[in-house]
């Protein structure tokens, strides 16, 4: 029987095997650095945390294993306006509704192929991406060659967002793309693309038994405890 070798942080599946006291953890859209902090305590490894919103980055804390950065990463190094909404977890660079804005803010923006070249990052163990639906912008900027650094991607798209055009289409396109340069892709969600997770076959050979377990059964099995938990709490 096949023990799951998957595990969820914040909402965000990642290959566990992968990670070690040596690796990289690049995390895009770290709020407060929650993921983070709970990564880096659970493997002992480096994260660079970057967060678009100023008044969040200030509050991830900074010690030996999580640096954090004040960017927005997209599709260019330019200063970008930023919408902070009243859900700070909802902060974009998209326009949000008027009733939904709180103010509009100037961030530094920047490739993830720049700032991994600033970092001298050569390879990324593990990239966790959610950045309110500038993963779009960010995927399409990426050339094959810095994909290829990624061991694994944990990936939240945000198809689930209304005013987003078009997203079915563009996360298509960007998964035939990662599969096409030799990532595996589980989709831990049913009805979007919330939670995705794409795995270099280059660096973590994945049997088709073990494709099948964490792409199904595994999946399907969270699914039902959290919905087990979740008629449970209501009951009570």
């Amino acid at each position: 029987m096949t023990s799951s070798k998957i595990m969820s942080l914040r909402g965000h599946h990642f290959y566990k095997d992968l990670l070690d006291s040596n690796s990289i953890v690049v995390d895009l859209g770290a709020h407060r650095g929650e993921f983070s902090i709970q990564v880096s305590e659970n493997f002992g490894c480096k994260c660079y945390a970057v967060e678009a919103a100023p008044n969040l980055c200030e509050l991830i804390p900074e010690n030996d294993l999580i640096k954090p950065y004040n960017y927005v990463v997209n599709d260019n190094n330019q200063p970008v306006e930023f919408h902070l909404a009243n859900n700070p977890e909802c902060n974009t660079i998209h326009h949000l509704p008027a009733a939904n804005t709180e103010k509009i803010v100037q961030v530094q923006g920047i490739t993830l192929e720049r700032f991994l070249e600033i970092n001298q990052i050569e390879q990324v163990d593990l990239l966790k991406v959610d950045i309110e639906g500038a993963e779009i912008e960010l995927f399409n900027s990426l050339s094959d060659t810095t994909i290829a650094k990624f061991k694994q991607i944990s990936v939240e798209f945000h198809d689930f967002l209304p005013y987003l055009d078009n997203m079915g289409q563009k996360i298509k396109a960007i998964k035939a793309k990662l599969r096409q340069l030799g990532f595996t892709c589980f989709i831990y969600t049913i009805t979007c693309h919330e939670d995705v997770l794409f795995i270099n076959q280059n660096y973590c050979n994945l049997s088709n038994w073990e494709i099948f377990y964490y792409g199904f059964i595994d999946k399907y099995k969270q699914v039902f405890i959290r919905k087990f938990l979740k008629t449970k709490l209501q009951l009570n």
